[in-house]
């Protein structure tokens, strides 16, 4: 899936493109979700960083009832000109693992 975005102008994601692939395995009893969310940002104002996001979800599910989640999602922002915050983040790597269970009442 493709997606051009353009916005208002004072936004964080006022003008930026996204590009999804999936891919969705099912058997009786096991359920696998994959997606890679690519997306790239441009800075239009003074207000909006440029950035570049990648975003890799894996969801495994068994026997419709317990869930394995694994998100790794990497944030690396573009040169924002100069600036004297020494604290300023340039890249973010987040990794997140979660597990679930669901109950049919």
């Amino acid at each position: 899936m493709f997606c051009p975005e353009n916005e208002n102008l004072d936004t964080n994601d006022s003008k930026q493109v996204s590009y999804d692939f999936g891919y969705t395995y099912f058997s009786p009893n096991i359920v696998f979700r994959g997606i890679i969310d690519y997306t790239k940002s441009e800075k239009i104002s003074g207000l909006v960083e440029p950035y570049t996001l990648i975003d890799i979800e894996g969801i495994l599910s068994l026997f419709n009832t317990y869930e394995f989640i694994y998100e790794y999602i990497n944030y690396k922002y573009d040169d924002i000109g100069e600036s004297s915050d020494k604290y300023r983040i340039t890249e973010q790597n987040i990794n997140f693992l979660g597990f679930g269970i669901s109950f049919d009442l």
